[in-house]
């Protein structure tokens, strides 16, 4: 499978999931290693706009493209399944419960889950692959590509 994600520069030489460690985040309780990336390129930049205002835009960052073979994924979480309230920010106990248990238990290397930011009618196309860095098989995630982004001229007027 390959998915995207929008990371700063000044962790783009690495995946590590330092990031979602410092901070926590929705799938993730502050302390896990967790790599977060999206099945598309415009979702990936989808899921940092929310982070933040058009005064302190991701200036820095690069769009990088990257390899996880299908078969250490383990099948989506099927948003009907999420208890109301899931996509609240900050993000619920629950939503990082279940990442820090797929972190903990180590049984797959990556977890298909639900975008909080495009929110799907019925279908879930729009998905996020959360990747654990600490899994055995981490060595075969690859990185296939990598650009600066984004380009803020084409996004956003002046």
């Amino acid at each position: 499978m390959q998915c995207y994600l929008l990371i700063s520069l000044a962790y783009a030489d690495r995946l590590s999931g330092t990031g979602a460690a410092r901070y926590g985040a929705r799938w993730s309780s502050k302390g896990v290693h967790l790599i977060y990336a999206a099945n598309s390129r415009a979702l990936a930049l989808a899921e940092v706009l929310p982070h933040f205002s058009l005064a302190n835009m991701p200036y820095g960052y690069s769009m990088m493209t990257v390899s996880v073979p299908d078969a250490l994924t383990r099948s989506s979480i099927d948003w009907t399944s999420l208890p109301p309230g899931w996509i609240a920010f900050p993000p619920t106990n629950h939503a990082q419960a279940i990442g820090d248990a797929f972190v903990r238990e180590s049984q797959h290397l990556a977890l298909r889950v639900p975008s909080a930011t495009v929110r799907n009618n019925g279908v879930q196309q729009a998905f996020n692959l959360l990747i654990n860095p600490r899994h055995d098989d981490f060595s075969q995630v690859r990185v296939l590509d990598q650009h600066p982004c984004p380009d803020h001229g084409r996004l956003f007027r002046p």
